[in-house]
Formats: structure tokens, C-alpha cells, sequence
């Protein structure tokens, strides 16, 4: 019996009910009633069964007839879904990518078993059914331009950086790979009001790895040494404050009383909870220090990375690395000085579209027009 007879008798009954005489209604009683219906809730019961089961049988027989025909395969770590067609540049791209740049310091990783990743460059993009997985997908329609390697870099640093969930260093660089235009790192490190972007920037080391708030030693972050007081107190200029702290403010901004400065900056560090968080460099510059620290340590680097969720930043990059606070941040610095933006020197087609406007300009000042 469906759910709808089961209705139809229920319903049957209740009309029936109401239209017998009045004499006759009140020879049925409540309980009577009561009865009726307890006995007919079986019924329905199993007509909700059946029903939930035949819609089950329907979704699974449309999403089979919906479903992409696939051809899944591994790369190292990696388990890729993809359209036939697809698998031989699949196959290159991924292997290219994680080969050449993510094998050397990966052996194992909980995230990329529990990632598989799609991939589909078709006139017409079919869905790709993943069930029981996360995923990362790389379709693009066929009138886009072929998938390129950083899409396929970005989705593994998007599956890999799972594995740093819980721990510090998770909070201080979000992604794991190298940035895609470095040379945004260099204008960065040019533009930072900052006193340790400068002295960076001028050769030292040691003030790059300041700049990127990692602490020299243990885990204190000294304001003073991101910033010179007048930068300090800019900082704070910039900011929105609670009431509470209007007259620290005042004080800091309008006084120039840079420990009032001090004790605003501070107390934004503690909102924030991510003690680097201030600190002059952060995004891409820390980006590449991660990914840099990660080649240099090669073999078991991941593993050393993520050994202790309470290692700060600094410990967990100097035990992947397997190298000094100097050593890495020296070797970050070579790769920033080696991606620095070209400089114009030559004005080139800028000063000649001026001498061209400089020559008719002067032309019409010369007659007797009105332009003149």
C-alpha cells in the first residue's frame, strides 16, 4: 500500500465519521478512533519506506546517467579524475609540477590522501562525480587558454596545506608553493614604511627574517623592531579604535607620545591572536621563505615542518630547513634581489608621444587661430 492509499483510508475514515447521524457518532468513541488510526500507522510507516527507497533508486539512476565517463590515475601522491581525452596532458602537467617542485620535501601527506583532483579542458565541461573525497578541480571550458602549471601548483598547495590545520605555522603563510609574480615580493619590500623592510632591503639578513615577524629568539615580537616610533605612530593613524582607547590615541597621534603608540599596537596584537600579524611582510615574502625553507631541507622536510603544532613559525622553518636564521633568510633575500622588478630607465615611448603633443601644441600657439 502507498503512502497516498494509506492517506485515502485515514482521511475516508474521518469522513465517514463526521457524516453518520449524530446517534451514531457518539456510539464512536474516542478511543474507538484512537485504535484505528494506531492500527493504520504501520501501514504508513512502511508506504514512507517504499517511497524514500524508490526516489533513492531514481537520484542514483540520473546521476549515472549524468556521469562523465572518467579514466582516474596516480602521480606520486596524487589521484587524478579525468575525461579520456584529457589523461596524456593531465598526466604531464601533474607530473611536471609535482616532480619537479613538491616531490623533493613531500614523502607523505594525510590532506593528499584524502584530496583527489580533477581535470577537464573540453568544448563542453561535463561534471566530474567525486564521491567520499575532498577535491580539487582544474576544468576549464576549451575556449580558455590550456590549463597551466600554477593552476595545478595552486591546487596541490591547496590540498597540501591541509596538513598544517593546528598548527602556528598554518596561521603565519597560507599557501605552499612560490608566488606566481615574485617580483611583487621586491616592490613589498620597497614600499614597507618600515625600518626592518629597509634594512633588508639594504642587504642584512637578519632584518628580512624581523620584517616577516619571526622572532630572533623564542617567541617575543618587539615592536621597535619592525618599525622606527614615528612609524609607529602612523601605524596607528590608520586604524579605527574602540572609545576606551580614544585618549591613548589622541595622545599617540596628536602628542606624539610613542608609548601610547606602543600600548594601542599591543593591544591590537592580542585582538588579533597571531603575534606576527603587525609585522611589515606578509602574503607572497612569507610564501616564498616556506616554500624556500621546504627545497633547502629536501627529504623529510614536510614531515619536520609539521612534527610540532606548538612550534612557533621560526623553530618550524629552521628544523625543515635544516638551516641558521641567516642562512635561510640570506638565501630568501638572493631570491628577491633575483626577481627585482626591470627599472625604466628609459622613457622610451613616453617621450615620444610628449614631444609629439609639445610639437602640435606649440604649432597651433604659433598661428592666429583661436587656439592660440
Amino acid at each position: 500500500m502507498s503512502r497516498r492509499d494509506v492517506r485515502r483510508v485515514l482521511w475516508t475514515a474521518s469522513l465517514g465519521l463526521l457524516l453518520l447521524p449524530p446517534t451514531a457518532r457518539a456510539q464512536q468513541t474516542e478511543d474507538a478512533l484512537l485504535r484505528r488510526i494506531d492500527s493504520l500507522r504501520p501501514l504508513l510507516e512502511f508506504a514512507e519506506a517504499e517511497a524514500d527507497l524508490v526516489r533513492e533508486r531514481r537520484e542514483v539512476a540520473e546521476r549515472l546517467a549524468n556521469t562523465t565517463v572518467t579514466d582516474t590515475f596516480t602521480v606520486g601522491l596524487l589521484t587524478i579524475v579525468s575525461v579520456p581525452g584529457n589523461r596524456v596532458m593531465a598526466e604531464e602537467l601533474f607530473r611536471n609540477v609535482w616532480e619537479s617542485e613538491f616531490a623533493p620535501f613531500v614523502s607523505a601527506s594525510p590532506s593528499l590522501e584524502d584530496h583527489w583532483f580533477t581535470f577537464q579542458w573540453a568544448r563542453e565541461l561535463r561534471p566530474i562525480l567525486v564521491e567520499g573525497r575532498a577535491v580539487q578541480r582544474v576544468e576549464l571550458a576549451r575556449w580558455r587558454p590550456a590549463p597551466r602549471t600554477e593552476l595545478i601548483r595552486q591546487s596541490i598547495s591547496n590540498a597540501l596545506v591541509g596538513d598544517l590545520a593546528g598548527t602556528r605555522v598554518r596561521g603565519w603563510a597560507s599557501a605552499v608553493r612560490l608566488p606566481d609574480r615574485p617580483q611583487e615580493i621586491y616592490r613589498s619590500l620597497a614600499l614597507s614604511p618600515s625600518r626592518a623592510s629597509r634594512a633588508c632591503l639594504d642587504g642584512d639578513a637578519l632584518s628580512c627574517w624581523t620584517a616577516m615577524g619571526l622572532a630572533p629568539e623564542g617567541d617575543s615580537y618587539p615592536l621597535d623592531d619592525w618599525y622606527a616610533p614615528e612609524e609607529r605612530r602612523a601605524l596607528v593613524g590608520q586604524w579605527l579604535w574602540r572609545r576606551q582607547l580614544w585618549s591613548l590615541r589622541d595622545a599617540c597621534v596628536e602628542d606624539g607620545d610613542i608609548s601610547s603608540c606602543d600600548v594601542l599596537l599591543a593591544d591590537r596584537l592580542g585582538a588579533l591572536g597571531v603575534p606576527g600579524e603587525l609585522a611589515p611582510l606578509k602574503g607572497a615574502a612569507r610564501e616564498a621563505l616556506l616554500w624556500i625553507a621546504l627545497q633547502r631541507g629536501g627529504a623529510g622536510a614536510w614531515d619536520r615542518l609539521r612534527a610540532d603544532p606548538e612550534a612557533s613559525p621560526a623553530q618550524a622553518l629552521l628544523g625543515a630547513s635544516r638551516l641558521t636564521a641567516e642562512e635561510l633568510s640570506t638565501a630568501w633575500l638572493q631570491y628577491v634581489q633575483a626577481n627585482r622588478p626591470a627599472s625604466r630607465a628609459n622613457p622610451g615611448y613616453g617621450l615620444v608621444l610628449a614631444l609629439i603633443w609639445f610639437t602640435a601644441f606649440g604649432t597651433l600657439a604659433s598661428r592666429s587661430t583661436r587656439w592660440r
